[in-house]
């Protein structure tokens, strides 16, 4: 257990939100536990923010554009902003920074295996492990829930790819809506983000009521980049590719 008069708490995932939560509770004077695999699934984040406050991941930085297009049907609209930029951040080096940094931390201890349960009595909760069963005054479980009945589904699936645009895409296309596609209940558009590297990180989203499997999503990635990108092609792999 903890020192006399010290808190101590338990971090259910090792995602970005388990990751971020454990260094807040750590900065707090915690003593933490977080319980989970690495999470090592590539991962873009992206924002507006407002120029007058600083990046807040600089470092795991990948772009940042004051501009940004939508399209539909061939239409493209463009916009642009002198108080917000549309930012982008490696969500996989940002994980890996974190790991390291809680590694470091003399109040962390962690436990990469996976949680079975958990159960509150009148003092301590208590989480069961693969391993062992641990105690601690506070917990935060950081796995998604699942989806109640009703609830819209946004899903993604996306490949980055080498290559040249056929268009100019200096700035993310935030939404193309220009694929047709069969499903009668669901709304699906392309994502284009200019990576650091020249590539090129395409995505399908949809938002309907049910989910779909990861490679319909990305077979229509695949279908965009074949068409838009010259130089790729169905046979070539994707540098990598993401999904949630």
């Amino acid at each position: 257990m903890t020192a006399q008069g010290s808190q101590s708490a338990i971090v259910i995932g090792a995602g970005l939100s388990g990751l971020l939560t454990s260094r807040a509770l750590l900065d707090k004077g915690l003593d933490v536990t977080l319980v989970g695999m690495p999470d090592t699934r590539h991962q873009t984040l992206c924002a507006w923010r407002k120029l007058s406050e600083p990046p807040r991941f600089p470092e795991h930085l990948i772009g940042q554009w004051q501009q940004w297009d939508f399209s539909h049907d061939k239409s493209f609209l463009h916009q642009e902003s002198s108080e917000y930029c549309y930012e982008a951040v490696d969500g996989l080096s940002l994980k890996c920074a974190l790991e390291r940094e809680f590694d470091a931390h003399e109040k962390g201890v962690r436990s990469k295996v996976l949680a079975i349960d958990i159960v509150k009595d009148a003092r301590y909760f208590t989480v069961s492990t693969e391993s062992a069963n641990i105690q601690a005054d506070l917990v935060f479980d950081s796995r998604p829930p699942s989806f109640c009945e009703n609830t819209m589904v946004q899903q993604f699936a996306g490949i980055a790819v080498h290559g040249k645009p056929k268009r100019q895409l200096d700035a993310p296309l935030l939404m193309a809506f220009d694929h047709e596609h069969p499903l009668e209940d669901a709304l699906v558009l392309i994502y284009v983000l200019p990576l650091a590297d020249g590539s090129y990180l395409v995505e399908a989203t949809l938002f309907g009521n049910n989910a779909v499997p990861d490679g319909y999503l990305e077979s229509v990635a695949l279908e965009w980049a074949c068409v838009n990108i010259e130089g790729f092609d169905k046979t070539m792999s994707p540098v990598f590719s993401e999904s949630g």
